[in-house]
């Protein structure tokens, strides 16, 4: 009678363990891709900036929203049709969906480093540096095209040899410039007629 009970109480333990390993979050048993660091499920994001349908929004407007508490990064889907294109996955609560048509390129310096070449252009078929040897961790490329997409890498370089870096991407923003129209010796600027006009007369009086 003892070695039965003694039985019985061994399979119970062991399904109370094989229990526990499934569905108590050691296996496969769960879904976690939206649960935080403790393992809880998390809220949705809240608080978007702009808001939800806004319009007049600023074309260089940078995209913002609050943080949700247990979450450790959040994936950022942006673009002109719904859900948008996935654009990466950060641990901050902003992005910038653009980039200026000036800005400058720049990196952290790669330890043991004396000079890099640095690699630019609008495909990542790169045969020659745009700039070789320089001893600085930024390059400004100039003007750079409106609505465009850049590829760009860094190679890393000193006696020992060079090494390549990563191929990066980046997309400008949209152009912003007014629409302007040359009628006689007045310069209409669409959606702005009314203003301009006014400044003129202020002008001549």
């Amino acid at each position: 009678m003892g070695n039965w009970l003694l039985r019985i109480i061994v399979v119970v333990l062991f399904i109370g363990y094989l229990t526990t390993f499934n569905y108590g979050g050691c296996g496969g048993g769960n879904d976690s891709s939206d649960r935080g660091s403790s393992g809880t499920p998390l809220t949705q994001v809240t608080s978007p900036n702009p808001a939800n349908d806004a319009t007049h929004v600023s074309i260089t407007q940078q995209l913002g929203w609050a943080s949700v508490s247990g979450a450790t990064s959040y994936d950022v889907y942006f673009g002109t049709t719904s859900p948008g294109a996935f654009m990466g996955n950060q641990t901050g609560t902003t992005y910038n969906p653009g980039v200026s048509i000036t800005s400058s390129l720049s990196w952290v310096s790669a330890s043991g480093a004396t000079s890099y070449d640095v690699y630019f252009g609008t495909t990542t078929g790169f045969v020659i540096p745009a700039q070789a040897g320089i001893q600085t961790t930024s390059y400004n490329p100039g003007t750079l095209n409106y609505s465009a997409t850049y590829y760009w890498r860094i190679d890393s370089k000193n006696s020992a040899g060079m090494t390549a870096g990563n191929i990066w991407s980046f997309s400008t923003s949209l152009n912003t410039a007014p629409n302007l129209a040359s009628i006689g010796n007045r310069l209409v600027n669409e959606g702005a007629l009314l203003t301009f006009i006014r400044l003129s007369k202020k002008s001549l009086t």
